[in-house]
């Protein structure tokens, strides 16, 4: 965000049955691999194995996790700007339904446009939730999902979308649709969302995954496609992959034990 990478929460690698969620918040240039900031408490929720996601450049927006005891549905954002500092959102009545938010860990956001603030939520087995946020006056709300296109990189991010385009015309990437997973990062880019790694809900050993998985949108209905993982040790679970100029970066997560935590970011080469 702003050219920055930005990190929060998760967990500290420990023996501990119970280990408690961090509430740091982390900003990285990543030209030169320097912290510039970390922002700790001040007011803020210290959560692992949520969803968030960047809007407007200004805020970063967190959905659920787990607090330590529980499953949370909760929002919150921080803003970047100013005085900045966290803040929690309400959800405004009569934006859709009033059932109930389930608690969520290991799942994942995506951002689908700007102008209307929606926010994509995956849950296990594949169910959705759209939700619509207005950071500033700290509220949201939610109704069914609907279809549709997102933003189109402005600049950074082109050269990236033509290698994917490349991977999937080429027959480099072959139509799959992934498994149930958790634990996995996905991001968009263009027209493309890219799923990473995760854990397999089918498998009763070697769960963590290092597939990646691009979801091409350009059809009407979309299309999945796998690209086999090739390397076991960058198999990842909690991890998280951002588009960083015109490349996908990995960072955090645990490995191929699926406990040992790994603080190293890597790029993830495309060879078309």
């Amino acid at each position: 965000m702003g050219g920055k990478v930005l990190v929060f929460g998760g967990l500290r690698g420990s023996a501990e049955p119970r280990p408690v969620p961090l509430g740091d918040l982390v900003v990285l240039d990543p030209a030169t691999l320097e912290v510039e900031r970390v922002v700790s408490g001040g007011g803020g929720p210290a959560l692992s194995h949520h969803g968030s996601v960047p809007l407007h450049d200004r805020w970063l927006l967190v959905v659920g996790g787990w607090d330590g005891r529980r499953r949370l549905s909760a929002l919150h954002a921080y803003d970047l700007a100013g005085a900045g500092g966290w803040a929690r959102l309400e959800e405004e009545e009569g934006g859709g339904s009033r059932a109930p938010h389930a608690g969520l860990s290991g799942h994942t956001c995506t951002k689908v446009s700007d102008r209307e603030g929606g926010v994509r939520t995956q849950r296990r087995f594949a169910s959705l939730d759209t939700l619509h946020v207005d950071a500033a006056a700290r509220r949201y709300w939610r109704n069914p999902p609907n279809p549709g296109r997102s933003d189109e990189p402005k600049g950074n991010g082109r050269g990236l979308i033509e290698r994917l385009s490349s991977l999937i015309a080429s027959g480099s990437a072959s139509p799959r649709t992934p498994r149930a997973l958790r634990h996995h990062s996905m991001t968009l880019v263009g027209p493309f969302a890219v799923l990473d790694g995760g854990e397999c809900f089918n498998k009763a050993s070697d769960t963590v995954c290092n597939d990646l998985f691009i979801y091409d949108t350009r059809t009407a209905g979309g299309r999945w496609y796998q690209l086999s993982g090739t390397d076991s040790e960058m198999k990842r679970v909690g991890h998280r992959v951002l588009v960083v100029g015109e490349n996908l970066c990995l960072i955090g997560g645990r490995g191929p034990d699926g406990t040992s935590c790994s603080p190293e970011i890597y790029t993830l080469e495309i060879n078309t």
